[in-house]
């Protein structure tokens, strides 16, 4: 019997230092970007140079996604930044984010670091913004990446796989990969019932993922399955497994447990974790895919 259909509420990680983009920048010859310098990836312009910010895509989405008939609601959106671009985030919303969406409720989360050295990490940052949401037992949880956008068709129909599948108590996209190289770069799913050698399920396609490697070399994993940070939980058993994780692995180096694939890996090990497998998503990490991104919504004429 399906899950029934519960409101949301979603959690924007959006206090990284965006390092590599920023290597990028200071590195491009032609100075074109040089006007992003500092600025937070979830607030940087689609299309370049005036575009709306990517963050404010995503309300927008959001937006559109409540105002379906029969699906999911995002009730309250949390957006947990860091100290250092706190001022960028505050005129943002002033500015920007109150106007593009003005029914749902926003609330910004101050992580209070200041550079990437004293970094929480993206799995503490998500347990800080469960701890300011307003009736988040009674809510499920959407997680996004401040850099990475799904357009609404995919966020519909994930949604929808979540709420018919009730032993899942978290729910992951999977893509897929063309260039093994990549796989460095990615956490990659190993789905349970899928031979890899066939490549990447079909699109729509929902697998038990049996196992999640944070960016393993090509000949480490026989997969071509990625994922990125765009995730649904049970909001009444979500926190008690990120303070499960965060015990667990407190003595580690922060590299090993602060992305949010060491916790969905460690959550697929306890069994649990589906996958959906998506296409046409929006990825920032260093500026070719940030060009990309903008060529994307310059040629779909969204100003």
């Amino acid at each position: 019997r399906a899950h029934s259909m519960r409101d949301f509420v979603c959690v924007v990680l959006a206090a990284g230092y965006g390092t590599r983009l920023e290597r990028d920048i200071a590195s491009d010859a032609t100075g074109r970007y040089a006007q992003l310098a500092g600025v937070p990836k979830p607030l940087l312009p689609l299309p370049f140079p005036r575009g709306e910010a990517l963050l404010t895509r995503w309300l927008r989405e959001l937006a559109a996604l409540n105002a379906q008939e029969g699906g999911a609601r995002v009730r309250e959106v949390l957006v947990v930044h860091n100290a250092a671009h706190a001022a960028r985030f505050a005129a943002w919303r002033d500015a920007e984010a109150l106007a593009a969406a003005p029914a749902l409720a926003l609330r910004l989360v101050c992580d209070g670091t200041l550079d990437n050295e004293s970094r929480l990490g993206a799995v503490a940052d998500l347990r800080l913004a469960l701890q300011h949401a307003a009736c988040a037992a009674d809510r499920d949880v959407l997680v996004v990446a401040g850099d990475t956008l799904f357009l609404r068709d995919t966020v519909t129909a994930f949604l929808g796989a979540f709420a018919a599948d009730p032993a899942a108590s978290l729910q992951l996209v999977g893509y897929s990969v063309a260039d093994e190289r990549e796989c460095a770069r990615r956490g990659m799913l190993e789905l349970e019932g899928c031979d890899d050698a066939c490549g990447c399920p079909p699109v729509g396609t929902v697998a038990r993922v049996a196992r999640l490697r944070e960016k393993p070399r090509p000949e480490e994993t026989r997969s071509r399955v990625a994922t990125s940070c765009f995730y649904a939980a049970r909001g009444d058993a979500l926190p008690r497994q990120l303070d499960a994780f965060l015990a667990e692995t407190s003595a580690r180096p922060l590299a090993e447990r602060d992305a949010p694939g060491r916790f969905v890996a460690w959550l697929a090990e306890h069994g649990g974790v589906r996958s959906q497998i998506v296409s046409g998503r929006i990825d920032v990490g260093g500026l070719d895919e940030y060009c990309a991104a903008s060529a994307y919504f310059l040629a779909e004429g969204n100003n």
